[in-house]
């Protein structure tokens, strides 16, 4: 519900429950009655206190005045609900006044009124805090490994879709924002940790209407790149099309003053994002040791796609004036990374009923099934595609962002490793792999670390995991437990 309707609904039951108890006390005249009086006006008290808030310029007689001029439906059925859940007191009046009952008896009833009131209203009162200042809990997180610590670094307003580090352990994490007025755009904060408090501090490197939609964030040599897509339909005697609205984009700091005011598209012309599935766009990028890019690109649909980079992996080349098509046949690629020989690893999201997200060894050339073949299909063979090295275990699955380390800091067990982002089996999951004829194969899946809604992982030089989770708004960082000794006594 939103604010005002919470407000309209408080408002009614608090009223409602107050005017009823005040016909109660004058029907009854017992001392009893005061403690649910009393309970019901210390309710319209907090009810009138919330309602400050919500329009700090008026009070809350003014914001109930306005909700009642408004003439919404919704705010006429939060109002009725509220009204109803109080005349359930409206039985009282029709008791017998002077039935005989003992001050115990009285005393319990009135303590139950007392505690059902309190009871609503709290809780009531504590959703609308919520809507107005965005309340939040402590994330629950765990590191399965004895080796790991799991801390959060940064908890902010935005709802954040990629994360990437640089050399130096400097984070930097992509959003996009949509205000009222429906402007809307996106935004790039870096996170840097002060070395005398160990505290992260925030600052915004970038901020434009062009940043709208990010869904891949790569730095490289100072640079920050950004895969992002716009959403542009057009309609032609009764058919819709889309205009190509996916892009790379490079940003420089220019002036070294911290932020990145110099922007130039590397890379254009892809499909970006479409109808019916607007969220399969150009998703992540990954720069090879060559200094070459890879890009992602999913499809708009389960059939076959228009575009000829719909569905496909590019390959541009590191001067940024060539690109090809690298690997085709993928409906949703989103995550992608290269390990320590260059080998590309990606996650292919799933279709309804395909068993799991799959894990990809990506080949130069090879096509991966979409839309001629799935996964455990049955009926169908995958010859002459290439298929998973494995598939999302558990139920939900959602491979996103993922991350491949081989960090000397690390144990041996926890390099050469792919890490992965689970968005909706809230855990990063580490995948080990071995070299199987001109692929590779699973020797290890399993879950890492417990994060919720985990939408991305950057894994720095010295093995340092930074996740962003997008819907507890939070960057949580995952390093060794010896780690936090070395740190505390070098302070």
């Amino acid at each position: 519900m939103l604010s005002d309707d919470l407000f309209a609904l408080l408002a009614a039951y608090s009223l409602t429950t107050l005017a009823v108890l005040v016909f109660d006390s004058f029907y009854r005249r017992t001392w009893a009655n005061l403690i649910g009086l009393g309970t019901a006006l210390a309710a319209l008290v907090a009810t009138v206190v919330l309602g400050t808030y919500m329009e700090p310029s008026s009070g809350a007689v003014d914001v109930l005045l306005r909700i009642i001029g408004e003439h919404r439906p919704r705010h006429l059925v939060a109002a009725a609900i509220g009204a109803a859940a109080a005349s359930a007191w409206l039985g009282r009046l029709f008791d017998t006044p002077h039935a005989p009952r003992s001050t115990r008896l009285r005393l319990a009833e009135q303590i139950v009124i007392a505690a059902s009131i309190a009871g609503i209203v709290g809780g009531l009162g504590l959703m609308l805090w919520n809507t107005l200042f965005d309340l939040k809990t402590k994330s629950h997180t765990r590191a399965f490994a004895p080796e790991f610590v799991i801390d959060e670094i940064a908890d902010r307003d935005f709802y954040p879709t990629r994360v990437a580090v640089d050399p130096a352990g400097q984070v930097y994490v992509s959003y996009f924002w949509i205000k009222e007025d429906a402007t809307h755009g996106g935004a790039i904060v870096k996170l840097t940790q002060d070395p005398d408090t160990g505290a992260f501090v925030e600052k915004t490197v970038a901020n434009h209407d062009l940043l709208f939609r990010v869904t891949g964030l790569a730095e490289k040599d100072g640079d920050l790149y950004v895969s992002r897509s716009g959403y542009h339909a057009r309609a032609d005697a009764g058919k819709i099309s889309y205009v190509d609205s996916g892009a790379v984009t490079r940003l420089k700091d220019l002036n070294h003053d911290g932020y990145f005011e110099y922007y130039d598209d590397i890379l254009t012309g892809m499909p970006g994002a479409r109808g019916p599935h607007i969220q399969h766009q150009n998703n992540g990028i990954v720069f090879g040791p060559d200094g070459s890019l890879y890009v992602t690109n999913g499809v708009a649909s389960i059939g076959l796609d228009e575009h000829p980079w719909g569905g496909a992996l590019l390959k541009l080349s590191p001067d940024f004036k060539k690109v090809e098509v690298f690997a085709t046949g993928f409906r949703n690629i989103f995550g992608i990374t290269v390990d320590k020989d260059g080998e590309i690893f990606a996650n292919d999201n799933d279709v309804e009923e395909n068993p799991g997200d799959e894990l990809d060894h990506v080949i130069a050339g090879e096509h991966y099934g979409h839309p001629f073949y799935y996964p455990n299909q049955a009926g169908r063979d995958p010859v002459g595609f290439r298929d998973q090295i494995a598939l999302a275990q558990g139920n939900p699955s959602n491979y996103v962002g993922m991350a491949y380390t081989n960090s000397p800091m690390l144990p041996d067990d926890f390099r050469d490793a792919l890490y992965i982002a689970n968005l909706s089996g809230n855990e990063i999951v580490r995948v080990k792999v071995e070299r199987d004829a001109e692929t590779f194969k699973v020797v290890l899946l399993e879950p890492f670390a417990s994060i919720p809604t985990p939408v991305d992982i950057a894994i720095a030089e010295d093995g340092t995991m930074y996740v962003a989770s997008r819907y507890d708004q939070k960057i949580f960082r995952i390093r060794l437990r010896a780690s936090l000794d070395k740190e505390g006594a070098a302070r």
